[in-house]
C-alpha cells in the first residue's frame, strides 16, 4: 500500500489510495450497492452511514457511527451533545453502559441523504 502513507516530502496521496481501494473493492466484490463476499457483509451506506464524519454538518444527519476526525476536537461539546462526562471517559465499562441505555431509549432511523460534503 504505497499510497496509504505520506510521502518522504511529507505528503499524503490519499486520492490515489482512495482510487485503488474503490477498483480493488470493484474488481473483489462488484459493482457499487452490488457487492457481495462470502467473508463480510457490505452495508449500504444509502441505508445506513456507518461512518458519519463530523464536518459542517455537525450531528444533523442520523449515523451509526459518528466520527470526529482531526486533530482540534473540541472534547466539551463532543461530550455535551452526547450526554457524557470526562470521568466517563477514564472507564470503558462506564461508556459502553451509558451508550447501552442511550440506544435502548431511541428509535433507530433507517436511511439517509447520503455523504453530503459539501
Amino acid at each position: 500500500a504505497p499510497n496509504l502513507f505520506p510521502t518522504a516530502s511529507g505528503h499524503h496521496n490519499v486520492a490515489l489510495y482512495s482510487l485503488c481501494w474503490w477498483g480493488e473493492s470493484q474488481r473483489l466484490a462488484g459493482e457499487f450497492g452490488q457487492r457481495t463476499s462470502e467473508v463480510v457483509h457490505f452495508v449500504d451506506p444509502r441505508v445506513a452511514d456507518v461512518n458519519h464524519v463530523v464536518g459542517f454538518q455537525e450531528l444533523s444527519q442520523p449515523a451509526l457511527l459518528y466520527h470526529f476526525a482531526g486533530r482540534g476536537k473540541n472534547w466539551e461539546a463532543i461530550l455535551e451533545a452526547f450526554g457524557g462526562t470526562e470521568d466517563m471517559l477514564r472507564d470503558c465499562f462506564q461508556v459502553w453502559d451509558y451508550v447501552d441505555s442511550v440506544a435502548s431509549n431511541k428509535t433507530c432511523v433507517m436511511g439517509n441523504r447520503g455523504v453530503q460534503d459539501c
